[in-house]
């Protein structure tokens, strides 16, 4: 991936391979500047590689939730944002209205319907745009650090909302730069300067397989959750486990800490 820049071409993305199986909750994490932005947008099909392939095999719509809410609310209430994308998908007029209420309950915005969008915190603003992204029912949700301007109560909301989407087997691809949001995925990539620097499990991307080595996390320059902080300074001080078992949660944590 390469666009025009200053009279030459600048690459953005390069030697990327990923695969994103259907039903998986995938994590993308990089620092700014590292292609995570621009990965998403070829993802769901609003950038086109200049050169390379990517094959969507879906079942059903893409959608994508944005950093700035300001950045794709098109509606002047709550209603109309979401019916907006609802339109273009061509469901029925008599389904609408029910999406709409069903969209906006599973956010906890229910009862928002007729607020002007002007009005809205930037917390509301978000779920907003996560209840238009799942009114249609998408089988892949996209959130590009969607959470990281929202308060802690609006971030914990629209990660339960995510769980729950994912329980029903749809696919989940999340970009982040915080730690604590990557133990929600089953798999963790790593992008780096446009390149695929890791992919793995966030277990083995936190814990090298010796006490005595660096991770992944910290080798690219990372620094870990409070969890694994907790958990190297254990392992220094003689704790023995496989790197499967060693917690990356806090009520995994709690378990260890109380058979010590």
């Amino acid at each position: 991936m390469a666009f025009q820049k200053d009279g030459g071409i600048q690459k953005v993305l390069q030697d990327i391979f990923l695969q994103i199986q259907h039903g998986q909750w995938i994590t993308i994490l990089g620092h700014n500047g590292s292609g995570k932005s621009t990965l998403a947008k070829v993802l769901t099909g609003i950038v086109e590689p200049s050169y390379g392939v990517v094959n969507r095999d879906l079942h059903g719509p893409v959608q994508m939730v944005f950093q700035n809410p300001d950045a794709q609310i098109v509606g002047e209430t709550v209603s109309e944002d979401i019916l907006f994308g609802l339109e273009n998908y061509n469901f029925p007029l008599d389904q609408c209205q029910e999406r709409v209420a069903k969209a906006l309950q599973q956010v906890g915005l229910s009862g928002y319907e007729q607020v002007p969008v002007g009005i809205l915190s930037g917390g509301q603003k978000q779920l907003l745009c996560l209840a238009s992204a799942i009114a249609v029912d998408p089988h892949v949700i996209i959130l590009d650090e969607a959470t990281s301007m929202l308060d802690p109560a609006s971030r914990q909301r629209i990660r339960a909302v995510m769980k729950e989407w994912h329980s029903l087997g749809k696919t989940i691809v999340w970009l982040t730069q915080d730690m604590e949001e990557v133990v929600l995925g089953q798999v963790v990539v790593v992008l780096s300067e446009g390149r695929l620097a890791y992919q793995g499990t966030p277990r083995q991307f936190f814990y090298a397989p010796l006490s005595n080595q660096m991770s992944a996390c910290r080798m690219l320059n990372f620094k870990p959750p409070f969890v694994v902080e907790v958990v190297e300074y254990l392992r220094k001080d003689g704790l023995a486990m496989a790197v499967e078992d060693l917690p990356i949660k806090p009520e995994e944590l709690s378990k260890v800490v109380t058979r010590r």
